[in-house]
């Protein structure tokens, strides 16, 4: 499954986890996808859609 988002296209940010005494590790930061039926063009199509969309009333739930 590909981490993005079928509305905005919104993938995972990637960046470093440091620590106390400034030890940079690489990490990545998901980002939250749920599977929906929802409507594109007029058409139910099931995809992932991140919460940010959803919650903005970017995209109708079928």
């Amino acid at each position: 499954m590909s981490r993005v988002c079928m509305i905005c296209n919104r993938g995972p940010q990637v960046g470093y986890a440091l620590s106390h005494s400034h030890h940079r590790t690489k990490r990545r930061w998901s980002i939250n996808l749920q599977k929906k039926r929802v409507l594109v063009k007029g058409k139910r199509v099931t995809g992932y859609v991140c919460t940010r969309c959803l919650g903005s009333d970017k995209v109708t739930v079928a």
